[in-house]
């Protein structure tokens, strides 16, 4: 036996293992990025079609203008209000913020709109 002999011995047996290699680490891959897919990503996809298809509701059961929207999104993302809709419901989150909203109103309504009276509608229209 000359050492070409052992060498290419050593090839066909590494080359046969790597085959089953690949097709281990393949199946291993292929599982880890399932659970992934379904512990981590599916959840998350899942939660934030369901908050835009919430925040598309209250938009279009409220009928807020543009610069309502605008300004309600702009103190939801600053005080990191979570749920987003929780605003919407919930009074008393409402009223904690109002001032801050009314801030916000002055700087997003176009002229000749009052903020003081854009902000009383839009508690009417959203507890009453």
């Amino acid at each position: 036996m000359t050492h070409e002999d052992f060498f290419n011995g050593i090839i066909k047996q590494l080359t046969s293992n790597t085959v089953d290699l690949v097709i281990f680490w393949t199946i291993i891959i292929l599982c880890l990025s399932g659970i992934v897919y379904v512990y981590y990503i599916m959840p998350k996809y899942k939660e934030v079609s369901f908050n835009s298809k919430m925040n598309n509701f209250i938009l279009n059961r409220y009928n807020l203008e543009d610069y309502e929207e605008e300004a309600i999104n702009q103190v939801i993302r600053k005080n990191s209000i979570n749920p987003p809709y929780m605003f919407y419901i919930s009074q008393s989150t409402f009223e904690k913020y109002e001032g801050e909203l009314l801030s916000r109103l002055k700087e997003t309504c176009p002229t000749g709109v009052s903020a003081r009276d854009t902000l009383t509608s839009l508690k009417e229209r959203l507890y009453s």
